[in-house]
């Protein structure tokens, strides 16, 4: 993507989410003559209503907004977008008089898509921002999504049930207003620009009669309908049975009628009764209740202000990631850019979190520490070798977007981090077979001197699908779940020795010794300021601390002692680790 696209009638993509934009967005960028992008939202966290980009907005401005796309949407950090990103950031000097939100997007369309190809975005939220879009693209066509209230609920509560909303809640007030509002707003924009500007897509005509609407997308877009078009690769979808599939699923215009329960359409139908009617969607008369009834006349208000001011109501109800990410704009403080400066490294319970806690407080940085709760399961699938971690970053930019990175699991794959984050510098922490191990168990609360895990804990990882102990990942043993322990902390050592550039090593054991020293010595080596005075946290216990009163040969027993020397013994020597 060498050469700058000429932005002719751009296409915008907007609407309610869980509306088919996505959809739409795929299908039109098979066309051989359109490329659409992904979504960028950038009116929705760029406005502002007393201080929106501004004509200061310098070369560096820019490539910080560009950098933190992924952060936004992470659909610009996987693989298939990465020659969009390889364009922006290849042309980041801003033209002269470069001013505004519109402006930055014109940079977008121009260096992010295909050279030659008639050029678009696709954002939900732009809906609220269309009269901005007018006025700097005013050939620009603008297509709104639309789609029956209950189908589009219907939609999100399988997706929040699949928990793939990771950073916004699901209200029913919420999407009810949301849905109202776009339809609203949909019907004052064709009044105001008229159908040569504005056309209006139904997502159940979209599925159900693809060829049927889209030739009419494409007359009113001006080029014609291509076949190929329809042979799009399902995705973002609620559902787990269209997922990856190729072709339009005609299904999911009616999934909601049989599965959805028939309090929630009563609710749906009265709080949305006019803007269905209004959409040609058919609502059965329902029995509203008290709760209800006030539930609709704050919905109503709403839409009031939204459909005069709907930038505002954007601003006001849009997510507050967003509204950090442009404060720290205006702010010029972009404190937490897409790429780490250094990672953290070590097997499981090796004192990784107290070093980067202590780290961070001292140079004042920002720190990711572990896989939240809720997406543990990609953590497992990333040891077991199912994702590999482009996927991780991919999936979960966010985890990224911190200073420091210190996730465990990221030890046994530790030469991919190089790969991906070249400039990222990485910390290794080593700690004695027999306090890592203790510390483990204990955590768990098991036991370290038999040769089988108590029943319970058994198929409680069973159940939880934890890979701490799988022999199938860390080598079948005869010695029991300790030698299985002892095998992983010898991997975690030999993914140390594998890596090209020798990261910076830590004793933990030299680093409780004289915690301060050691933290201040390893600031000076990463080239990191120390910054605050940290000596009131240098005794606080970050994690639960395990039972260190009673000794290797008590807890573990002659046997297993013996196996964890055996097993660990040629690299705890490199170590200076006796025994």
């Amino acid at each position: 993507m060498s050469k700058q696209n000429l932005i002719r009638e751009p296409i915008f993509i907007c609407g309610c989410h869980r509306t088919g934009t996505t959809l739409l967005q795929k299908i039109l960028s098979r066309h051989s003559q359109l490329d659409i992008l992904p979504e960028t939202k950038l009116y929705a966290w760029q406005w502002h209503p007393f201080h929106c980009v501004s004509s200061t907005d310098t070369q560096g401005k820019l490539g910080e907004i560009i950098k933190l796309m992924p952060f936004v949407n992470r659909a610009w950090g996987l693989g298939e977008n990465r020659e969009r990103m390889a364009g922006l950031q290849n042309s980041l000097a801003p033209p002269k008089g470069f001013s505004g939100v519109g402006d930055i997007m014109a940079h977008l369309l121009s260096h992010a898509t295909k050279p030659g190809s008639r050029v678009g975005e696709k954002s939900p939220l732009h809906i609220y921002h269309v009269d901005d879009i007018l006025k700097k693209f005013p050939d620009a066509k603008i297509l709104i999504t639309k789609r029956d209230l209950r189908g589009a609920f219907y939609s999100q509560s399988m997706r929040s049930r699949r928990k793939k909303l990771s950073y916004r809640s699901f209200k029913l007030f919420n999407f009810v207003a949301s849905w109202t509002t776009a339809m609203r707003l949909a019907k004052r924009y064709l009044n105001q620009y008229g159908s040569d500007r504005i056309q209006v897509v139904e997502f159940e005509s979209l599925v159900q009669s693809p060829d049927e609407t889209l030739k009419s997308v494409c007359e009113f877009l001006g080029v014609e309908f291509e076949p190929a078009m329809k042979d799009v690769q399902f995705e973002n979808s609620s559902f787990e049975d269209v997922q990856n599939k190729a072709g339009v699923d005609s299904k999911s215009a009616d999934r909601w009628q049989s599965n959805m329960p028939d309090e929630v359409k009563s609710r749906l139908e009265y709080l949305g009764c006019e803007d269905l009617k209004q959409g040609s969607y058919v609502p059965v008369k329902a029995a509203p209740s008290i709760a209800d009834r006030l539930t609709k006349l704050a919905i109503n208000t709403v839409n009031s202000i939204a459909t005069r001011k709907p930038q505002l109501v954007c601003y006001l109800g849009r997510d507050s990631r967003y509204k950090k990410l442009h404060r720290q704009y205006l702010e010029g403080k972009f404190d937490e850019p897409f790429g780490p400066k250094l990672f953290v490294l070590g097997n499981y319970k090796s004192g990784t979190t107290a070093i980067v806690k202590l780290l961070a407080s001292l140079c004042g940085m920002s720190s990711t520490i572990d896989f939240p709760r809720r997406i543990r399961n990609d953590e497992y699938a990333l040891v077991r070798g199912e994702l590999t971690f482009e996927d991780i970053v991919n999936n979960h930019p966010a985890l990224f977007c911190r200073q420091i990175v210190k996730i465990p699991a990221l030890t046994f794959i530790a030469s991919d981090i190089a790969a991906r984050f070249p400039d990222a510098k990485i910390v290794f922490v080593v700690r004695d077979p027999r306090d890592n191990i203790r510390s483990i168990l204990n955590s768990q609360k098991i036991p370290g001197n038999k040769q089988s895990l108590p029943a319970f804990r058994h198929w409680l990882m069973k159940l939880q699908n934890k890979p701490s102990m799988d022999a199938n990942i860390w080598g079948q043993s005869d010695d029991g779940y300790v030698g299985i322990l002892a095998q992983r902390w010898n991997q975690a050592i030999e993914h140390l020795q594998e890596m090209n550039n020798q990261p910076i090593l830590i004793r933990y054991e030299n680093f409780r010794q004289q915690k301060h020293a050691t933290l201040n010595s390893l600031a000076d080596q990463l080239g990191f300021q120390s910054t605050q005075d940290i000596k009131h946290l240098l005794e606080k216990q970050f994690q639960s601390a395990g039972n260190q009163s009673i000794s290797w040969q008590e807890f573990f027993g002659a046997k297993n002692i013996a196996t964890i020397e055996r097993i660990c013994g040629d690299l705890m020597n490199q170590f200076d680790y006796e025994f």
